[in-house]
């Protein structure tokens, strides 16, 4: 109940039965946006430490509409009754006509940039209008679910970058499906 309580100060509950140590991922809910995520133990006590939302989709979203320009709720909008050219022409401004081509709105943007990256889209916090919105992710690699902005996918999961963080551990190369093994030679790399 101690570790529950810890979660729950964080802003979220555990979905599941504490399973592991301070560094083991928990599934999670958060209290006030119901996103699902993993979160580890150390992480929750260090945010709460500083007051800070536990909870990355309800962080990044805050931070994201401090970033977004005022005209960018208005352009979303709008995209739901007109193309981007008959925008442009309503708002011929620059930063709209940039905004329109970036395509960070685009449902089928959002999901082939996640792909690069070794992400499953799991789900929207709300419109993605720039780099700073995050989206609900699942890493193909780990299972693993977290609140990720557009702008840091392409860094891809910290299970790839971390191979102690991974959940089914390591693979052996000699293990693997690795082109490599084609050309590799066992006798002077054994």
């Amino acid at each position: 109940s101690c570790i529950a309580d810890l979660f729950q100060r964080g802003g979220v509950r555990l979905a599941t039965a504490f399973a592991g140590g301070r560094t083991s991922w928990q599934l999670t809910t958060c209290l006030t946006c119901q996103v699902q995520a993993h979160y580890r133990l150390d992480y929750v006590i260090d945010r709460s430490r500083f007051g800070e939302a536990v909870c990355r989709a309800c962080y990044w979203r805050g931070w994201a509409a401090q970033q977004r320009a005022p005209w960018q709720d208005q352009v979303l909008a709008l995209l739901a009754d007109h193309t981007p050219a008959e925008i442009a022409e309503l708002h011929p401004d620059p930063a709209v006509i940039e905004f329109l081509e970036h395509d960070w709105w685009r449902p089928d943007q959002i999901v082939a940039r996640l792909d690069e990256a070794g992400f499953d889209l799991a789900g929207l916090t709300a419109p993605v209008t720039g780099a700073g919105d995050p989206v609900v992710t699942c890493c193909r690699a780990c299972g693993r679910l977290s609140a990720e902005r557009m702008g840091d996918v392409g860094f891809g999961c910290s299970c790839s970058r971390n191979q102690r963080a991974a959940s089914p551990g390591r693979v052996l190369l000699a293990d693997s499906d690795d082109p490599c093994l084609d050309w590799w030679d066992n006798e002077l790399n054994s």
